[in-house]
């Protein structure tokens, strides 16, 4: 083949090699463009308003990519990293009054932080090869700011294990498929706009007795 070809090859041996010890920062290709961080609302072109005209809420600040801190291209603002624990907290909060346990948990938690099963696959494959290395697993979770133990009563390592099947570690998108197969992310969506929307009712019915005890 070509020498262009050559060197690809070549690249790509050595980031798997460097991959499956932990040392791939040093060798991932600079050229190719970082993935947009999970959960990054782009603005429409009219400023942010909506249809009708009014302004659209401010997204929450998410977290870069975890591609580019790992590669050293980006640090979490610390405003950023305040509100990812504030948004654990509430999570922490919501899965307790849903009563959501083990891989339920988990899988809820990363529905509400980055958007789906898939998306939060996508977004711990940092070197988007199909699998997800240990250094990206720790250093996620610990950007997300997820209790593991708290959630599943193990520790993270523990769900490693279980997530890396074949023990070859890495995990793939089988592993991850095979380990969230029971949960039912339409299921802990519904039940969480239930929660929703009973909260939403207690507190109207909350101002109804405020304005009726007023009069």
């Amino acid at each position: 083949g070509s020498t262009a070809s050559r060197h690809r090859r070549h690249r790509s041996q050595l980031l798997r090699v460097a991959a499956s010890a932990g040392e791939w920062l040093c060798v991932y290709s600079s050229d190719r463009a970082p993935p947009r961080a999970a959960g990054v609302l782009r603005q429409p072109p009219d400023g942010g308003a909506g249809a009708e005209g009014r302004p659209k809420a401010t997204p929450r600040p998410r977290l870069p990519s975890l591609a580019r801190i790992l590669r050293r291209e980006a640090k979490v603002p610390e405003e950023v990293n305040a509100e990812e624990k504030n948004h654990s907290a509430q999570i922490a909060r919501e899965i307790e009054e849903l009563d959501l346990q083990g891989v339920e948990a988990l899988a809820f938690v990363f529905m509400r932080k980055l958007g789906s099963l898939k998306k939060a696959f996508k977004w711990f494959d940092t070197i988007r090869n199909g699998n997800v290395a240990h250094v990206a697993w720790t250093t996620g979770l610990e950007l997300l700011h997820i209790d593991m133990e708290m959630l599943t009563k193990v520790t993270g390592d523990v769900v490693w294990g279980k997530l890396d099947g074949d023990k070859d570690g890495n995990i793939s998108s089988t592993d991850w498929d095979r380990f969230f197969g029971a949960v039912g992310e339409e299921r802990l969506r519904a039940l969480r706009h239930q929660a929703r929307e009973e909260q939403r009712k207690a507190e109207a019915r909350g101002l109804l007795g405020q304005a009726g005890r007023a009069r």
